[in-house]
């Protein structure tokens, strides 16, 4: 952890009311995001959102959190940063451009992370506890990398994200590559906040409701969920997309207004019984389930609806009762045929399903003994931790006596596995020992009454007698 130079601090400055020293702050350097791309999420950013971002960085408008928590988890629904971010710039990477950020935080303050201070934090990002970053961002523009149209755009754009396609007789994956929205619609691409993670998505890192500056945070009460980045194709071209990044989910929303209407959806459930695989993400009783809410939506608004599609068979009474104008259209004996094949389908699959249900209930009988089996050990496991931490905590104090911090180790260990707690008290064990004048080898297998605090000097009162 370095001190801000002067030139930082006058940056940070920018945002204190009351000026702070170089001696007030912990200061730290992350890598935020990057043009790398991003299997997991079959998506990379564009170098033209890092320069909005980078300016985002620059003008303090990204802050510090931990875990994308935006207020709605254990930390009783309050999520205040305990950092911002006051300068950053565009570093070249082999054929990356990487957006890197510092990031400045007060010491010794509270945050709303448990009993963590900053300087806890601070500690653990030092000591490379904490590593992994995740940012949470804004764009306009979701390209596909296939045909260059937006991902949404599903009457230019029949692609999906993840899918492989031949193109030129090569095949090719189709990703979506984030950009700024093009004139004449108005961009709001923003990055909005930078949170601590477990694992983060992007390799090299180490919404909707805003403003178009950045400045409101994302207001969740109105947002979307959607499962995977694929589910963009279902909203409208024009909606920005808010996406939070991290290795074990992503978390892309939209605003609930945004999202097509019943007529347009009804197509794209379509095209979608059409390919050859459904999208990833996607079943085929998930499609039938949103292709019946599409139905029942524009039934209940007076829309006439042709029998004819995978539905048939699968509507209640009441929605073919609505169907009646539609049902009168008769169609020839061969699409009879195929939807029939299509009723055969579903049943299939929804026997299946049943089967797949009584197996999962077996295996669900089976962890639920085995973790009965398990739990005492988990027990012994949890008191041997305690014994390991005791025990390293103990040979710390003989080692260094009253500079032992025990405090902050005991935090320390509660994020190391016990091989690296007990590596750690060896150490402490070892150079007591060394203080003591008792070499290794003779402590093997022996028992030796160790003091419980720091040694002491003592000197040898034969050592200075004059001889007679």
């Amino acid at each position: 952890m370095a001190k801000p130079t002067e030139a930082q601090l006058a940056k940070i400055n920018r945002f204190a009311k009351t000026p702070l020293s170089a001696d007030d702050v912990h200061v730290h350097k992350f890598r935020l995001l990057g043009t790398g791309y991003i299997p997991s999420r079959y998506l990379q950013f564009d170098s033209s959102l890092l320069d909005r971002y980078l300016a985002n960085v620059e003008n303090g408008d990204v802050v510090q959190i931990a875990d994308h928590t935006f207020g709605n988890t254990w930390v009783d629904k309050v999520t205040l940063p305990f950092g911002r971010f006051f300068e950053g710039e565009l570093v070249s990477d082999g054929d990356k451009v990487q957006l890197d950020g510092n990031m400045f935080m007060p010491k010794g303050a509270k945050t709303y992370i448990q009993d963590f201070t900053t300087d806890d934090i601070s500690q653990q990002i030092d000591t490379g506890i904490l590593h992994d970053s995740s940012v949470s961002v804004t764009w306009g523009l979701s390209e596909c990398s296939i045909c260059h149209n937006d991902i949404r755009d599903y009457e230019n754009c029949r692609h999906y994200p993840g899918r492989v396609y031949k193109d030129d007789g090569e095949e090719v994956l189709c990703t979506v590559i984030a950009k700024p929205a093009p004139p004449p619609r108005p961009d709001n691409s923003c990055m909005i906040e930078n949170s601590i993670v477990c694992a983060g998505a992007y390799p090299d890192a180490g919404v909707l409701g805003l403003s178009a500056n950045g400045e409101k945070p994302p207001n969740t009460k109105n947002m979307v969920k959607l499962n995977s980045i694929a589910d963009l194709k279902l909203v409208n071209k024009d909606a920005p997309v808010f996406c939070c990044l991290s290795s074990t989910s992503a978390t892309f929303q939209i605003e609930s207004e945004n999202l097509r209407d019943a007529s347009e959806l009804h197509q794209i459930y379509h095209q979608m019984y059409s390919e050859a695989e459904l999208p990833e993400g996607w079943t085929m009783a998930k499609l039938t389930a949103k292709h019946k809410e599409a139905v029942k939506e524009l039934l209940d608004a007076g829309h006439e609806h042709l029998m004819a599609d995978a539905l048939d068979g699968t509507l209640n009474e009441a929605l073919k009762a609505k169907s009646t104008k539609g049902s009168e259209t008769i169609v020839d004996e061969k699409e009879k045929l195929a939807l029939e094949g299509q009723i055969d389908a579903l049943t299939k699959e929804n026997e299946q399903f049943k089967t797949d249900l009584a197996t999962k209930d077996t295996e669900i009988t089976e962890l639920k003994a085995k973790v009965d089996e398990l739990t005492p050990q988990a027990e012994l496991g949890k008191q041997y931790r305690e014994d390991a931490i005791t025990a390293a905590l103990a040979s710390g104090v003989r080692d260094m006596g009253n500079d032992f911090e025990e405090e902050t180790y005991k935090k320390m260990f509660a994020a190391l596995s016990i091989d690296e707690i007990k590596a750690m008290g060896e150490k402490w064990e070892a150079s007591a020992l060394t203080r003591l004048g008792i070499p290794d080898s003779k402590t093997k297998g022996e028992n030796i009454d160790l003091p419980g605090e720091g040694f002491k000097q003592t000197v040898d009162p034969e050592l200075y007698k004059v001889g007679r």
